[in-house]
Formats: structure tokens, C-alpha cells, sequence
């Protein structure tokens, strides 16, 4: 935070900008853990976001079963990998796809990375509410949380957002809580190809100043997940 001119009223700035996040280690391409998680996804469909995919995945490339060590946060490692794989894929459709470039307006561009970014889960839709509620629990929400912040920092900021005043926390709390109700969704919409959940993109995106919608948004996704984590963690002590 810094002052303009004696007793002037405090401007709150943002500290970065999307090109200067930090990408996590494993995210190395050329590790074997950045190997064994991306084949890992292949593997989700038929197993959700589990350890499953990620054993499965270790022995396609031969491994023993002892690399799993590699893997200390179990299934979360391969759900913040499917978060910032396709996060970073948007820097991807901004500078490779002609239909975003010819785009003229900042609100349009956000709506269609945001519907990018939806389009990332739907060969693993069913497993969506499994995803949602591993990010809400205890010892993920606070890795969830920096990673969907980052997300709208993102989107803003390749629409054309450059702006780094109070006025762009707003923004990002607004896309941030619009998403995860859209993901919220999702999670439930059985329309062909998730059609209703594109149309509600269209209508959401176009309200992103209502603050009385964000809170309505944050309440719905609070509502779906605690009950989701709970019956999670139901089902895991029924397992045993």
C-alpha cells in the first residue's frame, strides 16, 4: 500500500501481474512427476481424480510402485495439475486462436477464456463434484483458493485488464466467485455437451459489477461443496 501527497487517502495497488506467477516445480515438463501426472489425466475419466490415475499412469512408463513417494500430497498433486495445466492453456488460445484475436471489447475476451477454461472439464465432468470437494477441504483450501485467484488474474489480465488498482480485486472477486458457481453447475447439468452451462456463462459474465450476485454465488458453491466434502468424507470412513 502506498500514499499520494501529504494526508491523501491510501491507494491500494496489486503486487503482480499474470506473466509473473510462480508455477510450481512438478510443473517441469521434463520431470518424471510432470510425465506421470499428465498421463495421469488420461486415466481420470475412468478413475475420477484419484490415486488410482496416478498409480495406473507410473506404470504405463515402467515405474515401480515405490515412485508414488514422488506424490506427497496424494490426489490433490493431481488436481492442482489439472488447475494449472489448463489455466496455462489459456496463454495458449490467446496468442494461437484467430477467433479470440478478432475479439474487440475486454468483457467479451473474459467470457470466452471463461468458457475456455470450462471447456478443460468436460472429459472429466462427472468427476467435477469429486474435484470441488477435495479443494474445499482443510488442507487444500488455501492451494485452491491462491490457484482460482491466479485463474481470474489471468483471464483479466489477457483481456486486456491492466489495471492495478482497488478496483481490480473487485474484478477478481467477482470473476472468482462467478466461476466456481459456474463449475457448481456444471457439476450438475446433464444438457448435451453441457449446453445450459455455456448459456449461463453468457447470462452470468454479463453481470460481473453485481455485487449481489457474487455473495449469492459464493453462498450456492458453500451450500453444494460442504454437503459434497461431507458425504466424501463419509464414504472414505465407510471404506476404511
Amino acid at each position: 500500500m502506498r500514499t499520494i501527497g501529504l494526508g491523501a487517502v491510501p491507494k491500494v495497488v496489486r503486487s503482480y501481474h499474470s506473466y509473473e506467477h510462480d508455477e510450481d516445480p512438478f510443473f517441469n515438463k521434463e520431470s518424471p512427476k510432470y510425465r506421470i501426472l499428465e498421463k495421469a489425466m488420461e486415466f481420470v475419466p475412468e478413475y475420477g481424480f484419484q490415486h488410482k490415475a496416478i498409480l495406473e499412469s507410473s506404470r504405463t512408463f515402467g515405474y515401480s510402485d515405490a515412485i508414488q513417494s514422488l506424490f506427497h500430497n496424494g490426489t490433490f498433486d493431481l488436481i492442482k495439475f489439472h488447475l494449472v495445466r489448463e489455466r496455462l492453456r489459456l496463454t495458449e488460445v490467446v496468442s494461437k486462436t484467430e477467433e479470440f484475436k478478432q475479439l474487440s471489447d475486454e468483457n467479451t475476451k473474459v467470457k470466452y477464456l471463461v468458457k475456455k477454461r470450462l471447456e478443460g472439464n468436460v472429459p472429466y465432468g462427472k468427476h467435477i463434484t469429486q474435484l470441488q470437494t477435495y479443494l474445499v477441504l482443510p488442507p487444500n483450501i488455501g492451494e485452491a483458493s491462491e490457484e482460482l485467484h491466479k485463474l481470474s488474474d489471468d483471464i483479466r489480465f489477457l483481456s486486456g485488464d491492466s489495471a492495478n488498482d482497488f478496483a481490480w480485486y473487485s474484478k477478481r472477486l467477482s470473476l472468482s466467485t462467478t466461476y466456481v458457481a459456474l463449475e457448481t453447475f456444471m457439476a450438475q447439468d446433464k444438457s448435451p455437451n453441457y449446453t445450459n452451462t455455456f448459456e449461463l456463462a453468457d447470462k452470468r459474465l454479463s453481470n460481473l459489477g453485481d455485487l449481489g450476485q457474487v455473495y449469492n454465488d459464493v453462498e450456492e458453491f458453500l451450500f453444494y461443496t460442504v454437503n459434497s466434502g461431507l458425504n466424501l468424507i463419509k464414504s472414505q470412513a465407510t471404506r476404511g
